[in-house]
């Protein structure tokens, strides 16, 4: 007991006599107990402060988003904001092109002091640095059509799960689209036979909301792609890797949208062509698998040199986004955040030895299929796909369609330890239980006189 009391003070420096006193062990306790509420209360009032002073810098944000439509985060920490602004010169007018790119244009903020005696607009400020201007967003690009207001947002395409109960989702879809003077449409896909609004084009949208999960993403990934509109997967009851946010925070999702707190992601896709100019584009992956008794034979060769022949179920081929969905489940590798390439897994071969390959980004792969007498089936991204010819080639394109990625999205790796999909060793679990039980203990354990 004595010795905790004694904890914010160097014990070295005090006489045993002095400390075997109970007054002054009790005044040295209290006052110890003082200095960590006082620690604590300056901990908690910086908080604040840096709270405060990135809220006025979100504003700020929001208020350059508006100015500059066209323009795109480049990027943002998890609790941090990594932008500046600066005041504009009075020597600068609107429309000057600055360094970097950037072009001057007042934005209205609260009035700063000039700082190293230079003169600025008051209550006037410019360019945000963390901000890079680009060709227009498909979220900006309709906003400056002749005759629109200024807005970001003014039409959304819904797709939605085929059979999955969302009505509480698209009730609160329609709210915060009539709230902030939107429309919503529901833009058609394949095999879709529910209809929960009226019908819209892809390309007359500025935001496409995928309700349900991955499979419904993958469906508004594909309409969204030939006009390169970006795709909000919302997690409706489902794991949801691919998605963004789950139903519950579909509103905040929104709203931070319609601030400019996102940022567009590239997808790859998988370029799988056969015959005379037929082909198709997958984003998780291609698989090739036996349609009845019997094993499917795969020729896989990189760059025309031949890597293995198998005989067993079947393969996947993967984007490092797919990786980690079917392709992990056989055994496969997961191509991490960054990684370029295709993952190239075979499906329970029999004997012989194919470990998975990871092609390059810039590699073709040539797939030569002998069907058992079962017969073969093809499917790219869930969906049975009708391929007559023997022999398939597939190439990674680098960017296919465009997926939504939230300022405080957590990391991709992340995500599959919270969906339970990555789990630790329960050799490394028990360790971590016997080290909790053993610190707990010592704690407990009194100190030696």
């Amino acid at each position: 007991m004595l010795e905790s009391a004694l904890s914010p003070f160097d014990r070295g420096q005090l006489p045993p006599q002095l400390v075997r006193q109970p007054f002054v062990a009790l005044l040295l306790k209290d006052f110890g107990r003082f200095v960590g509420r006082m620690l604590i209360e300056v901990r908690e009032l910086l908080i604040g402060l840096a709270s405060k002073l990135i809220e006025r810098l979100l504003e700020a944000s929001s208020l350059a988003s508006e100015q500059f439509p066209g323009a795109r985060r480049v990027h943002r920490g998890h609790g941090t904001v990594r932008a500046s602004f600066h005041a504009v010169p009075t020597s600068f007018s609107e429309g000057t092109t600055l360094g970097g790119g950037h072009r001057s244009q007042s934005i209205p903020v609260s009035a700063h002091p000039p700082k190293n005696g230079e003169q600025f607009l008051p209550g006037r400020a410019a360019i945000v640095e963390a901000w890079v201007m680009d060709e227009p967003s498909p979220l900006s690009s309709r906003a400056e059509q002749p005759g629109r207001t200024k807005s970001a947002l003014r039409q959304l395409g819904l797709v939605v799960h085929p059979t999955r109960r969302v009505e509480t989702v698209l009730d609160e879809v329609g709210a915060w689209a009539s709230a902030h003077g939107l429309t919503v449409g529901q833009v058609p896909v394949r095999g879709q036979t529910r209809q929960v609004a009226d019908p819209i084009q892809a390309d007359a949208c500025d935001l496409l909301l995928a309700i349900g999960g991955d499979g419904t993403t993958l469906s508004a990934l594909h309409a969204g792609a030939p006009s390169s509109r970006p795709v909000l997967g919302v997690a409706c009851g489902s794991i949801g890797v691919l998605t963004s946010v789950s139903d519950e925070r579909l509103t905040w999702a929104l709203d931070q949208i319609a601030t400019g707190r996102w940022t567009p992601v590239a997808v790859p896709g998988l370029d799988v062509a056969w015959g005379e100019g037929h082909g198709e584009v997958a984003i998780n992956d291609l698989v090739i698998i036996r349609d009845g008794p019997g094993q499917v034979m795969v020729s896989i060769a990189v760059d025309g040199v031949l890597y293995a022949r198998t005989a067993g179920d079947g393969l996947v081929v993967a984007t490092p986004l797919g990786s980690s969905a079917y392709t992990m489940a056989a055994g496969g590798p997961i191509l991490g955040p960054g990684a370029k390439g295709m993952a190239v897994t075979a499906l329970a071969d029999h004997a012989g030895s194919c470990p998975p390959l990871v092609a390059g980004n810039e590699s073709q792969l040539t797939l030569t299929i002998e069907p058992g007498y079962g017969g073969v089936r093809y499917e790219v991204d869930g969906h049975r796909t009708a391929i007559p010819d023997a022999m398939l080639t597939v190439r990674q394109r680098g960017s296919y369609a465009t997926l939504v990625r939230l300022a405080e999205e957590e990391p991709r790796l992340s995500g599959l330890r919270r969906r339970g999909l990555v789990r630790d060793s329960p050799r490394v679990l028990v360790r971590d239980i016997r080290s909790d039980s053993e610190g707990e203990r010592n704690q407990a354990r009194p100190p030696a006189p």
